[in-house]
């Protein structure tokens, strides 16, 4: 086993042992593709992430079921999409919820941007923050809109 940051990489001994199969079972899901290795060590050994341990049972598992290796590839694709869209929903939550704050902080400032504006005595400066403060605050609202749940049904 491997450290290589947050990341624990497993060697294909390690990785046949605690998925109890053998390194050829690893080779042969290796070559025809169910199984990527993360990257190579110095010693040009593959290294696996622990992702791909619970892939190994999870194929494991579909054999033992009779599955053949095309319908494993099939359900795993299946798998590998979902989680891919999770992560692109995450995203979305993630961007609207900071829009939303900013959206929030334009509004908090609105009062004092315009007692600003009031005391002003340039109207160059008054036009620049009249301005500023309305495309901000449009563009933080229309950005929401974007990321509106019924934009995307």
């Amino acid at each position: 086993m491997i450290s290589n940051g947050d990341v624990t990489l497993y060697r294909i001994g390690e990785l046949a042992r605690l998925a109890n199969v053998s390194r050829r079972t690893i080779d042969f899901y290796t070559r025809i593709g169910l199984l990527q290795p993360e990257e190579r060590s110095n010693g040009n050994y593959r290294l696996y992430k622990a992702d791909s341990l619970e892939r190994l049972r999870y194929i494991t598992e579909m054999k033992k079921k009779k599955y053949t290796l095309e319908e494993i590839r099939e359900q795993l694709d299946l798998l590998e999409r979902g989680k891919q869209e999770d992560q692109l929903l995450e995203k979305v939550e993630f961007l609207r919820d900071t829009l939303s704050s900013i959206e929030k902080e334009i509004v908090a400032l609105r009062p004092a941007l315009q007692e600003r504006l009031k005391n002003s005595r340039s109207p160059e400066m008054k036009a620049i923050w009249q301005k500023a403060m309305a495309q901000g605050l449009s563009l933080a609202q229309t950005l929401l809109l974007l990321f509106d749940a019924n934009f995307f049904t």
